[in-house]
């Protein structure tokens, strides 16, 4: 969903979050909380389908082990290792995209 504090700690750095309802609160049963308008549920919807390509693309990384885990290798390969493992998930992306 998004760190919502983001906007506190880097206050010059644009972020795009979703918008959320508002949740009327503890203590009030049976009151739902107030819809979002069409332009937010479009913005919201637009900004799922580009956050769902980076999600699905660290996921391919994090299959490789490198991300995820810890790397069991010499430090000295950790950048190589990276650069090697980025380019294969890119190279797959590459060729799913072709034509």
């Amino acid at each position: 969903m998004g760190y919502l504090g983001i906007r506190v700690d880097f206050p010059k750095l644009y972020c795009a979050l979703p918008f959320k309802r508002k949740n009327p609160g503890r203590g009030k049963r049976g009151v739902k909380a107030q819809e979002l308008s069409a332009e937010q549920k479009s913005f919201n919807k637009a900004l799922s389908k580009e956050r769902v390509v980076v999600e699905h693309t660290n996921s391919r990384v994090k299959k490789f082990h490198i991300f995820g885990d810890e790397f069991r290798n010499r430090l000295k390969r950790y950048d190589t290792m990276t650069d090697i493992v980025c380019g294969l998930v890119n190279f797959r992306i590459a060729g799913t995209l072709a034509i």
